[in-house]
C-alpha cells in the first residue's frame, strides 16, 4: 500500500469513528423526539448514517486529502507539517464542535442545523449569546480539548522517519486518494451526490435527522444559492391543480377592528380545549375558547418564528431551508396583511418585546405593511427586560394595550409574545406552580399575561367592537406520542373571538397558518385579487395543510397525512383518523384516496413555490400573469 495512502486512512478512520458515537450520542440524547425503538431502526440508521459521515469528513478534510496525493517529506516533519496539523485539528473541532452542539439544539428545530441556523444565531442579541454560554460553560473547555485530541492524532500515526517511494507508487497513491475522496465525497458512484433525500433509503421520515450528518448538512446548504427550477406541469396546469390568485367578499357590513396575539411556542398540547387529557395550563384561554370559534385541526407551517410569523403575515410557508427574512428571496414583493388592511382604511400596528432586529421582524412587518412597529428599544421600563429575550410578557401586554388604544379605528394590531421560550423562566415574584414542569409554567405565566390584558382591553371603547385573533409561531418540542411526532409537533391553537357573538363554533376543516391572509381579507373587506398559498380557513371544501422540514414534504388532510422526499416521490402514507401516533405506514397497503391526484396537488404546491420565489411574483398586478 502507498504510504501517503496508508496515513491518510490512518488520519480518516478516527473520524468515522467518532462521528459514529455521536450518532448514537445525538438519538439517545433525543429519543423521545426521534423514537427509534427497535433493532431494525436502529441498525438501518448506524448503516445510512456511516454512508453521510464518509462524505461529511471527507469534506471536512479536502485540504488533507489534496495535500497527501503524493508521498514527501512534509507529511511528517517540518513547518509545512505543523500547517497541515492546524487545518486538520481546527477543522475537525470546528466540525465536531457543531455536531456537539446538535445535540442539544436539535430539540428545538428538529432538524440538523444547516447554514440558516448559524446564520439565525448571528441575528440574536448580546445578552442571548451571554445566556448560552452560561448554560453551556463547558463548551470552551470542549474546544480545547478536542483541538488537543486533533492534535496529538495527526501526529500519533506519522512515522518518524520519512522514506521515498517509487513513482508507480507515488501514481497509485495519487490515483487511490483521489478516487476515495471523489466517490466517498459524493456518497457512491450514484448520479447526484449525497443529499438530503438519500437518508429516505435507510430511515423513514421521523428517523431521517438521525441518518444525517451536521457537517454535511452544513456545508451543502452553504452551497445552495436559491430555489432549483421546478418543473413538473405548464403553468396551467399547475394553476388548476393549486390556484394561487383568489378574492374574496366582505364578511361584516361594518369595519371591525382586528387584534392578533400570535404566541410564542404554544401548541395544542398545553389546553384542555384540544387535548382533554392536559393538565389545568391555560385556564383563562380554555375558558376563552368556550365562547370563540376554534380550529381544532389547525397547524403551524413552520418550526421557527422568523418562519412561522412570516407565514402568518404574508402566507408565505416555509419550504425552503433558509428562513424567509434571512433568504435570498428576502426583498421580494409579497402580499400582507398589513397592506390589505391599510388598503381598507385600516391603522395597522405590530408590537414585538425583543431587541430591535431580532429575526428581523420589524423588516418583515413592514415588509407585510405595518405602518407602526414598536420592540424593546421602544419599550419605557427597561427594568421588565428578562435578560435574555425581551420584555415579560405581561407589562408587554399592558404597553400594547396602551399603544393599540392611541391608533385611530378601525386598526389591525399584531403583538409577538416571548416569554415562553427557552429557558423558560418566570418573572421575579411570580410562584411556579409545583404540578406543573418549567415550560407548562411559562405557558401559565403567558396565559396569565393574556388575561391581564383582557381584563384591562374590555374597558376600552374599541373593545365590542373588535376581533380577536389568537394563535402561535410554532408548537414547543415535547415527548408526547401524539403531539411528539412529525405532523403532531405542528398542532397549534387557533381562536377567534367576538365579543359580540360569545359563543363557540367549533370549525373541523384543516387549517394552517397561511390561511389568515384570506381570512383577513374577508375581515377587513378586501375585494381585490391577492396572490396567497393559503385559502379561506372557513371553506369546508378547502381541508388541507402543509410543511417542509429536513427534506420532508407534508401534506395534510382530515382522512390522511402524506410525506414525500424534496423530489416529491411519496414515501409514506398515515391514517389520520387511527393512527396519530404514525406507527404504521400504509403506502401501497390499502385504499389512501386518490393518491395520484394528491401528489400531484404537492408538486404543484412545490412548483408554485419555486417558480414565485424566483421569479418574485407572489402579489397580485403587474407580476402575476
Amino acid at each position: 500500500m502507498p504510504r501517503q495512502v496508508t496515513l491518510f486512512i490512518k488520519r480518516f478512520l478516527p473520524l468515522l469513528i467518532l462521528y459514529f458515537f455521536f450518532r448514537i450520542l445525538f438519538i439517545l440524547l433525543n429519543n423521545n423526539l426521534l423514537h427509534v425503538h427497535n433493532i431494525k431502526d436502529w441498525f438501518w440508521i448506524l448503516l445510512g448514517g456511516i454512508r453521510f459521515d464518509i462524505s461529511g469528513a471527507l469534506y471536512t478534510m479536502s485540504i488533507l486529502a489534496l495535500s497527501h496525493v503524493i508521498w514527501y517529506r512534509g507529511l511528517l516533519k517540518g513547518w509545512f507539517h505543523q500547517i497541515l496539523k492546524f487545518i486538520y485539528a481546527f477543522s475537525n473541532t470546528l466540525f465536531f464542535m457543531l455536531s456537539l452542539m446538535d445535540l442539544f439544539y436539535f430539540k428545538f428545530n428538529l432538524k440538523r442545523s444547516g447554514w440558516d441556523a448559524l446564520v439565525s444565531l448571528g441575528n440574536v442579541s448580546t445578552e442571548l449569546r451571554i445566556q448560552m454560554l452560561k448554560e453551556y460553560w463547558f463548551l470552551p473547555f470542549v474546544i480545547i480539548l478536542l483541538y488537543w485530541f486533533f492534535a496529538k492524532l495527526y501526529d500519533r500515526y506519522a512515522p518518524k522517519e520519512y522514506t521515498p517511494q517509487s513513482w508507480y507508487k507515488q501514481l497509485i497513491g495519487a490515483l487511490i486518494i483521489i478516487g476515495i475522496f471523489l466517490i466517498g465525497a459524493r456518497g457512491g458512484l450514484q448520479l447526484r451526490p449525497l443529499d438530503e433525500n438519500v437518508a429516505f433509503q435507510y430511515a423513514e421520515s421521523k428517523h431521517v435527522p438521525a441518518v444525517l450528518n451536521t457537517p454535511l448538512v452544513l456545508l451543502t446548504s452553504m452551497t445552495r444559492p436559491g430555489l432549483d427550477p421546478v418543473n413538473f406541469f405548464t403553468d396551467q396546469k399547475c394553476n388548476e391543480l393549486y390556484p394561487m390568485v383568489q378574492q374574496y367578499q366582505p364578511k361584516y357590513d361594518v369595519k371591525r377592528n382586528i387584534v392578533l396575539i400570535i404566541m410564542e411556542g404554544c401548541s395544542q398540547e398545553w389546553l384542555q380545549t384540544f387535548n382533554p387529557k392536559a393538565k389545568v395550563v391555560m385556564p383563562f384561554l380554555d375558558s376563552l375558547a368556550e365562547k370563540s370559534t376554534i380550529w381544532p385541526n389547525m397547524y403551524s407551517n413552520a418550526k421557527r418564528s422568523a418562519e412561522g410569523i412570516t407565514a402568518i403575515l404574508t402566507s408565505i410557508p416555509a419550504l425552503m431551508e433558509a428562513p424567509f427574512p434571512l433568504s435570498i428571496y428576502q426583498a421580494n414583493q409579497v402580499e400582507g396583511i398589513g397592506k390589505i388592511a391599510k388598503n381598507q382604511g385600516y391603522s395597522t400596528y405590530f408590537s414585538h418585546g425583543a431587541h430591535k432586529g431580532s429575526l428581523g421582524l420589524e423588516h418583515l412587518a413592514k415588509q407585510a405593511g405595518f405602518e407602526k412597529t414598536h420592540c424593546m428599544d421602544d419599550y419605557p421600563n427597561k427594568g421588565d427586560y428578562d435578560g435574555t429575550w425581551g420584555i415579560w410578557d405581561e407589562p408587554y401586554f399592558h404597553f400594547f394595550l396602551r399603544e393599540t388604544s392611541k391608533l385611530l379605528e378601525p386598526f389591525l394590531a399584531t403583538i409577538f409574545t416571548l416569554s415562553s421560550h427557552h429557558p423558560y423562566v418566570l418573572p421575579p415574584g411570580i410562584k411556579s406552580n409545583p404540578n406543573l414542569n418549567e415550560v407548562e409554567n411559562t405557558f401559565s405565566y403567558l396565559d396569565f399575561s393574556m388575561k391581564s390584558y383582557f381584563n384591562e382591553a374590555q374597558k376600552q371603547s374599541w373593545y365590542q367592537h373588535s376581533i380577536f385573533i389568537i394563535l402561535s409561531d410554532h408548537s414547543t418540542p415535547t415527548a408526547d406520542p401524539i403531539f411528539g411526532t412529525a405532523i403532531g409537533s405542528y398542532r397549534i391553537p387557533l381562536i377567534v373571538f367576538d365579543p359580540q357573538n360569545p359563543k363557540q363554533e367549533i370549525k373541523k376543516q384543516t387549517v394552517q397558518q397561511i390561511d389568515i391572509l384570506p381570512y383577513m381579507a374577508k375581515l377587513v373587506g378586501y375585494k381585490d385579487p391577492i396572490v396567497s398559498f393559503g385559502k379561506d380557513p372557513e371553506d369546508v371544501t378547502k381541508s388541507w395543510a402543509y410543511n417542509f422540514q429536513s427534506g420532508n414534504f407534508r401534506y395534510i388532510t382530515d382522512a390522511f397525512w402524506y410525506i414525500s422526499d424534496n423530489n416529491m416521490e411519496l414515501k409514506e402514507i398515515f391514517d389520520a383518523k387511527k393512527d396519530l401516533k404514525m406507527q404504521h405506514n400504509i403506502i401501497g397497503k390499502q385504499k389512501t384516496g386518490n393518491t395520484t391526484h394528491t401528489l400531484d396537488t404537492m408538486k404543484a404546491i412545490r412548483q408554485q413555490y419555486n417558480q414565485r420565489m424566483r421569479q418574485n411574483k407572489c402579489i397580485y398586478g403587474q407580476n402575476e400573469n
